[in-house]
């Protein structure tokens, strides 16, 4: 199924319902089966797998979670009335089960991520309505305020924020969904940001969340310009939690609030500036004289998770990966590769390893063919990164592109040789 072979695929599944037809756990299996399709995009595979499910196990208890990968599939195939018509049925048939409210969440976050805000937000209030007495409620709450953030619905957002800041005064959930909206408040560029991140410095001083929205109020103030009330921010954060161990999480945000305006200033550059003519094609967009220098200071951060803070396997291999990327854009290509290199080599279970295996093969293609490396040097390379892409992540979305750059290099070489 990973390796997109829908045939072999369509064949497994035929074998494996044929097979275990009267199996109890064969219900279990068939979601697991249409979640995986919906993974690697094979969203008609999903729907039919999870149709199969309630068409012949009517009265399963899974048929909850194959009705919500119904939704989901035809949501992914932008079969909106269908997607709409078979969240209704998923919530007249199942909306008395405690764990209804999970699906519909699925389904909400699904729609909002796809910019369907207004069937969104109608999900969470259909969850904030109906599970009240459940403590898991406030991440639809949290969800409902999102969603009026980016409907610009400002009556809603404050009548929602009031609401988790009393009804959920005891959730232990309230600090991290607090800080939730507060980023999304932030990304919108809204005041009440501010606001969410001092509350939960002020009412959750012992929290860890505590030292997030530290680093999240240092967002808040590059959005201003106050770069100086920034950075003194984070020393005294580093300071002070010097010896926590989420801090290597909060450097990540420091880091993240430079690229972030970073990106925003590459936006505002002229489509037509944004290309770089005299460069090689993996050195991307041009960038203006600010946008260079927040890529600098991200860089900075991340050299601090890099350099001094104990290595962990997730946010050390980050750290490089962003760094690196941050590298590449300022045509720092030796550094780029470096990089990608230590991840490949010291991190191969990071989750985004393959990735990096692969884009060592574009960047030395991009080198050799801006002339900056000869193709000779290159293509030794190019063959070892691909190669390990496929020895070490046989399964992973770049292997069949791999695959494929390979064989047009051997065809190449063939045709060389005669």
């Amino acid at each position: 199924m990973r390796l997109g072979n829908q045939d072999a695929a369509q064949a497994g599944f035929e074998k494996l319902v044929s097979r275990y037809a009267g199996h109890g756990y064969l219900p279990y299996v068939l979601v697991e089966v249409s979640g995986e399709y919906r993974q690697v995009r094979m969203f008609t595979q999903a729907r039919s797998a999870a149709q199969y499910l309630l068409d012949r196990y009517p009265n399963s208890e899974q048929c909850l979670w194959a009705q919500r990968e119904v939704v989901l599939s035809d949501l992914e195939l932008h079969d909106w009335e269908t997607a709409d018509t078979e969240t209704q049925t998923l919530v007249a048939r199942f909306a008395k089960r405690p764990d209804g409210l999970w699906a519909v969440s699925a389904i909400a976050e699904a729609n909002g991520r796809l910019g369907r805000h207004e069937q969104a937000r109608e999900l969470f209030r259909f969850n904030v309505t109906n599970y009240p007495a459940s403590d898991d409620t406030i991440w639809s709450l949290r969800g409902f305020i999102n969603e009026s953030i980016a409907l610009h619905d400002d009556a809603s957002l404050d009548a929602g924020v009031k609401k988790l800041l009393s009804e959920y005064s005891t959730s232990k959930n309230l600090p991290m969904a607090i800080l939730h909206v507060g980023r999304t408040l932030c990304t919108a560029n809204r005041t009440q940001a501010s606001e969410l991140f001092q509350y939960v410095i002020d009412n959750f001083p012992g929290h860890e969340q505590a030292l997030f929205a530290k680093a999240c109020q240092g967002h808040v103030y590059l959005r201003q310009g106050q770069d100086n009330e920034a950075e003194t921010l984070y020393q005294t954060v580093l300071t002070r939690y010097a010896n926590h161990p989420k801090l290597a999480e909060a450097v990540d945000l420091m880091a993240e609030g430079y690229y972030d305006r970073a990106v925003s200033q590459q936006r505002s550059v002229p489509k037509e500036a944004r290309q770089d003519p005299t460069g090689p094609r993996a050195s991307v967009p041009a960038l203006s004289d600010s946008a260079r220098a927040d890529r600098a200071k991200a860089i900075e951060k991340w050299e601090i998770i890099i350099q001094r803070l104990p290595a962990n396997p997730h946010d050390t291999p980050r750290a490089y990966q962003q760094a690196a990327d941050s590298y590449r854009q300022l045509g720092q290509l030796d550094k780029t590769l470096a990089y990608y290199q230590e991840v490949c080599e010291s991190w191969p279970g990071y989750e985004f390893a393959w990735h990096l295996q692969f884009m060592i093969a574009r960047l030395y293609r991009d080198l050799a063919r801006s002339g900056q490396v000869a193709q000779a040097q290159a293509d030794p390379k190019i063959e070892a990164a691909l190669m390990a892409v496929l020895q070490k992540h046989p399964d992973c979305p770049a292997a069949k592109a791999a695959r494929d750059w390979l064989g047009q290099i051997a065809r190449r070489q063939e045709g060389g040789q005669r």
